[in-house]
């Protein structure tokens, strides 16, 4: 043994195995980085849910303003949205992303809004906080 070598098996140079407690600190590493990214992703479902929903109602909003257009008055409540099948879209463009069927009312009485056209949201309750309106920014 030369001078630079150490009787020491935790300091010598030619140390083949890892300690337990290297283990350890990898795999707890491995598990917090495990966690960050499923936290990251938890709910992506849901908010991917709700952009497509916002999308289906502004393309039922552009066939409601063409449907004004053409007929001079926007749907009754009692007529519903099916009155724009098929000329003005798709029978499966009438159901959200939860594949619920749109809210549709009108008219509602404000000249700003002369129709209210709304999802239920993830719950599928009306008149919560997690409905999403065409009105909404």
């Amino acid at each position: 043994m030369n001078r630079f070598e150490s009787k020491n098996p935790f300091t010598s140079r030619n140390r083949r195995a890892f300690t337990l407690l290297e283990v350890m600190l990898v795999l707890l590493i491995i598990g917090a980085l495990a966690a960050a990214v499923a936290i990251n992703f938890a709910g992506a479902g849901e908010r991917a849910k709700g952009r497509t929903t916002k999308i289906g109602l502004n393309t039922l909003k552009s066939s409601l303003v063409e449907y004004s257009s053409d007929k001079g008055a926007y749907p009754t409540t009692a007529e519903g949205l099916v009155v724009l099948v098929p000329s003005y879209v798709e029978s499966k463009a009438l159901k959200d992303a939860w594949q619920r069927d749109y809210a549709y009312f009108s008219p509602t009485g404000d000249a700003a809004r002369p129709y209210d056209l709304f999802s239920m949201g993830p719950d599928g309750a009306p008149n919560t906080p997690d409905d999403i309106s065409v009105w909404d920014e």
